[in-house]
């Protein structure tokens, strides 16, 4: 839908420029995205995350490896990654899922507010109730809504 929009676009403007901004220039299927013969054929502006923590545009990041151990030995990889159906069978269990909301709960208890993220876009509810749980308030949204709905 975006190509036949630029295609549009530089029929009635053949001098319009397209400007693209991401934080992922690779893509495991096809490569770089930047490239001579596409869309976006020149980068003019990198920026590494790091530089940005320093200057205070970032916030440092947290990271803490769970207290819960899962084997990944029997996920396949499809284009670089693992296979994210079966990432979600292996990890979207009751014990599994309490025990890191209890441990993001645990890390994040001096802090005004926190974010965490899944990749799965089922146990929303169940996150939040475990969160909420622990007198802490706790808001979830998926990015298949519609954008006035998250």
């Amino acid at each position: 839908m975006y190509r036949q929009f630029i295609a549009d676009a530089k029929v009635v403007n053949p001098l319009a420029r397209v400007i693209g901004l991401t934080a992922t220039p690779f893509r495991m299927k096809s490569g770089p995205i930047c490239d001579p013969g596409n869309i976006l054929n020149h980068v003019c502006f990198e920026v590494g995350v790091r530089e940005l923590i320093v200057q205070g545009f970032l916030s440092p990041l947290r990271t803490k490896a769970g207290l819960q151990k899962v084997s990944t030995d029997d996920l396949h990889v499809r284009a670089g990654e693992f296979v994210a159906s079966e990432v979600e069978d292996l990890m979207d269990k009751d014990a599994l899922v309490e025990g890191a909301c209890a441990e993001i709960v645990e890390h994040t208890k001096d802090r005004s507010a926190a974010s965490a993220r899944r990749s799965a876009k089922t146990g929303r509810t169940r996150e939040r109730g475990t969160a909420t749980s622990t007198g802490r308030s706790c808001a979830a949204w998926c990015g298949a809504r519609r954008a006035g709905a998250r």
